[in-house]
């Protein structure tokens, strides 16, 4: 007798039927626990929230390059500046600066002076915060001092006074530290003055600031 593939098949597939699908991974989740996804933790660290705000003292130093006329005359100079004024909101202060900067003159005969300028400036600083970091721009305007007629002698400028009409303006980068009253970071500037003939002088410094 010849017996058919399909009838011997018949009963194993009823048996299988009978039973179900196989089952994958573990029959009680109770025996390895349930996995679920991480939460987020909602709090923001630091929170810009609970950052100083208000009247605030800042110190900062760094090299500042002429440019134009004066840098045929004028080597690299060490340049400092404070600054303190009142941050209405993050992303908008008042503030006054008091600048110095110290460079070598050298017009080929006279080699070993230097040239002292001071700047007397009030800006306007604008922000983008972001958590704990800020973009800035700043701008401003007031007075420039030279303590010598060196650039007259070159003939950079053709008069000798002391004092003249400045500009200022730039740009930076604002880091607060996990210290509320703290914060620091680096700003490149452009000062000019018609005390500097055609030109000026380009900047970088790095700061440290204190809110109260």
């Amino acid at each position: 007798m010849i017996v058919s593939l399909a009838g011997l098949l018949a009963p194993l597939l009823g048996v299988s039927l009978a039973w179900g699908p196989a089952e994958i991974g573990p029959k009680d989740t109770a025996e390895v626990g349930v996995v679920g996804a991480a939460e987020e933790d909602p709090t923001v660290f630091p929170d810009p929230d609970k950052f100083s705000r208000g009247f605030f003292v800042e110190a900062g130093a760094g090299p500042a390059f002429p440019i134009g006329t004066p840098a045929q005359v004028l080597g690299t100079a060490f340049s400092i500046a404070g600054r303190t004024g009142y941050e209405i909101r993050r992303w908008i202060a008042l503030q006054a600066q008091v600048g110095a900067m110290v460079s070598q003159y050298d017009d080929g005969v006279l080699t070993d002076e230097i040239l002292q300028q001071y700047t007397y400036i009030g800006h306007a600083r604008f922000g983008i915060p972001i958590r704990r970091f800020v973009i800035t721009l700043y701008g401003g305007a007031g007075l420039h001092h030279v303590n010598s007629n060196l650039l007259q002698v070159a003939g950079i400028v053709s008069d000798p006074a002391r004092f003249g009409f400045a500009y200022e303006g730039g740009v930076g980068l604002d880091v607060h530290t996990l210290a509320k009253h703290f914060s620091g970071g680096f700003l490149v500037n452009y000062l000019g003055s018609p005390r500097l003939g055609a030109g000026g002088s380009v900047g970088a410094s790095l700061y440290l600031r204190f809110t109260l």
